[in-house]
């Protein structure tokens, strides 16, 4: 893939995430509002909350194939092997991608197949979501813009604004 398809689909993916981890955020602050028991949700709550959750597990995992494509490219490369024991980029693979993973889809098999159980215990359930999409997003963050931008030769912005766009959204 030539540098410049490289740049717009990477920026790409880090705009989806910054709207994914919004959805996430806006998903748990409708938990949150209704910390004891999820069954005290009206029915419109109940809507925004599983159409929110379900736009953000799609997003969450489109992204997580693109970045398994983009994880196994250097293994293509015998040349750039030594960039999958960079810190940045080791710590996005384990913590952003197996755990978050790990935490997302136990997350997503209780919200699908056990809805009474999430309603119950989703001061508990919510949380693991919404870690895995952190681990997810601030790692992929930090990969991008402290090791991806300078090899591409693009300067390294200040990530804050980054993380008040998702709040805001």
């Amino acid at each position: 893939m030539p540098m410049e398809m490289m740049i717009i689909v990477v920026h790409f993916m880090m705009y989806v995430s910054t709207i994914g981890f919004g959805m996430a955020l806006a998903n748990a602050f409708i938990g949150i509002s209704h910390f004891k028991s999820l069954k005290e949700l009206t029915l419109v709550e109940i809507k925004a909350h599983k159409l929110n959750g379900r736009i953000a597990v799609a997003i969450f995992y489109v992204l997580a194939i693109m970045c398994v494509i983009f994880g196994l490219m250097p293994l293509l490369n015998p040349e750039r092997i030594n960039e999958i024991f960079l810190p940045t980029v080791f710590w996005h693979k384990l913590a952003g991608g197996l755990i978050a993973f790990i935490f997302m889809t136990i997350k997503f098999l209780i919200a699908r197949y056990k809805k009474d159980f999430i309603y119950d215990n989703g001061r508990i359930i919510g949380p693991i979501g919404l870690t895995g999409w952190g681990l997810a997003y601030f790692s992929s963050n930090i990969d991008f813009y402290f090791y991806v931008n300078p090899v591409m030769g693009l300067p390294t912005p200040v990530l804050i604004p980054n993380y008040l766009i998702s709040i805001l959204f």
